[in-house]
C-alpha cells in the first residue's frame, strides 16, 4: 500500500505501524512546512520521498528496508541500532554504521565504490542511478541518487 501526502502543508507527521501494516511507500514530497517526520515499525516500507521538504528532520526506527529520497543533508536522525541510507543532490548518504565498510553496486551488480564509513553521516558522490549498498555487517539497502 502507498500513502500519498504530496503537496500539503503538514508540520509534523508520526506513523507507528506494526507487522500488519503493509505500507511500501510514502510520498511526502513538496510539503515545504514539514519539519518533523517519525516512522516506526514499518517492516514493509521501501521508500519515503521528502523531496521539497527543506527543513524536515527524520526519526526512523525499525524500518529495515526504508530508503529516504530527497532528504536535506544531515537531517536524518536514527537510533544507534538502525542504519539509514538516503540520497540527496547527487550524493549517497549513510548514517548509523561507523567503522563498517560500504560496498556500493549498480542494479546490474557492478561494484562502483568501496569505502570505510566514519561516525555520523558518510557521503559518497555518485552519478544518477539506482544503487545497492552492502555493509560489512551484512546489512543491505538500496537508494536512488538523482
Amino acid at each position: 500500500e502507498s500513502l500519498n501526502f504530496s503537496g500539503n502543508q503538514f508540520r509534523s507527521i508520526s506513523i507507528n505501524g506494526n507487522d500488519l501494516m503493509e505500507i511500501s511507500s510514502i510520498d511526502l514530497s513538496n510539503n515545504p512546512t514539514l519539519t518533523f517526520l517519525e516512522l516506526k515499525n514499518l517492516p514493509y516500507l521501501a521508500t519515503v520521498d521528502v523531496t521539497g521538504c527543506p527543513s524536515v528532520v527524520l526519526n526512523v526506527e525499525n524500518c529495515p528496508d526504508a530508503v529516504v529520497i530527497g532528504a536535506p543533508t544531515g537531517t536524518a536522525t536514527v537510533p544507534a541500532n538502525n542504519i539509514v541510507v538516503s540520497a540527496s543532490q547527487g550524493r549517497l548518504l549513510i548514517k548509523g554504521a561507523p567503522n563498517e565498510t560500504a560496498s556500493v553496486y549498480t542494479a546490474d551488480g557492478r561494484l562502483v565504490c568501496r569505502q570505510k564509513l566514519a561516525a555520523g553521516t558518510s557521503s559518497i558522490a555518485l552519478a544518477n542511478n539506482l544503487y545497492i549498498v552492502r555493509l560489512s555487517n551484512g546489512t543491505v539497502r538500496k537508494a536512488i541518487v538523482k
